[in-house]
């Protein structure tokens, strides 16, 4: 018996008035777009998270994998339900990357057709090649020791995120029964499989409350945001840095500036170094994710894209 996460409704927002900025898509340092809102066509599934080069923007939607944006149009030009060798993508999170999308999400992997099959869900990650999808490696972290009650016959899905850097990769794993830990190890060369309380060579810190997303900063240490709102994270422990943002869910890095976006429909400008907020940009939508290049900074929405000039 499984419990099911339900999803929230939709808010449905139509275009907010744009800028008339012309849109650079040459160099990612220098991008710009026009400014606003802009609704996209879902389908139905909302979006769960967004990454940018600096042509397109890629949407993380679940079940229907990636969806991709023109920064030139703001129109949808592709939608990417499976990877260059015909396999599923279910999608959660996405990360631009050296001309790779990185895309992570949980995965069953138990026999669908036995109803007495055991819980055998994994957290995939995947760097692929943003024009073949071929998949350059992939990392599967079993969750069931990590996850699993053995008293219990409802298994409550965990909160996890990924974020990758040149030779690492940081998951932060959050669950209302079990430990919360953020886990960093190297990224592998390949496809390779571990369970995600024995993966050779992390690091864990363990004393943060359920971590969401993470990103590494420009001095190489990472932050996260959670309840307790951003966090920093070093060594084998971890220090709030500002709560004042609220219920974070996710974290860019713009400077010496910390993006955060809240729960609440805020996008927050954090300065690492005095831990003071600088400024709140209301978002007109629930957020899911954000990414900067640049001049601009891009928010996720469940309905669409939120642009702004990043803030300095």
């Amino acid at each position: 018996m499984r419990r099911l996460l339900s999803t929230c409704a939709l808010f449905l927002f139509g275009l907010v008035g744009c800028s008339d900025e012309s849109i650079s898509t040459g160099d990612e340092q220098n991008l710009t777009a026009k400014v606003g809102f802009f609704e996209l066509d879902n389908q139905g599934d909302v979006f769960r998270d967004i990454a940018v080069s600096s042509t397109r923007a890629y949407l993380a939607q679940g079940p229907r994998g990636v969806t991709v944006v023109d920064l030139a149009t703001m129109k949808i030009v592709e939608r990417w339900s499976k990877d260059a060798s015909g396999a599923q993508l279910w999608v959660d999170g996405v990360q631009f990357l050296d001309g790779n999308v990185i895309v992570w999400g949980q995965r069953d992997d138990s026999d669908i057709t036995d109803f007495n099959a055991e819980w055998e869900q994994s957290f995939v990650i995947q760097a692929l090649d943003a024009k073949s999808r071929k998949v350059k490696w992939s990392v599967a972290l079993a969750l069931r020791n990590a996850v699993v009650d053995p008293e219990s016959p409802f298994v409550d899905l965990p909160n996890i995120h990924a974020f990758v850097r040149k030779g690492e990769i940081a998951v932060s794993f959050g669950h209302m029964d079990n430990p919360d830990r953020v886990i960093t190890f190297p990224v592998p060369k390949g496809n390779v499989s571990f369970d995600l309380l024995e993966i050779p060579n992390a690091e864990v810190v363990t004393d943060i409350e359920n971590p969401k997303g993470i990103v590494s900063t420009t001095e190489g240490q990472y932050v996260a945001c959670g309840p307790s709102g951003l966090v920093a994270v070093a060594g084998d422990s971890s220090e709030v840095v500002n709560a004042e943002v609220g219920f974070a869910v996710d974290v860019r890095i713009a400077g010496d500036l910390a993006l955060v976006a809240d729960h609440d429909g805020n996008l927050h400008a954090v300065d690492l170094e005095t831990k003071e907020r600088r400024e709140s940009i209301e978002v007109p939508d629930w957020v899911e994710g954000l990414d900067v290049r640049g001049a601009r900074t891009f928010v996720g929405t469940r309905t669409g894209i939120f642009v702004v000039k990043t803030p300095k």
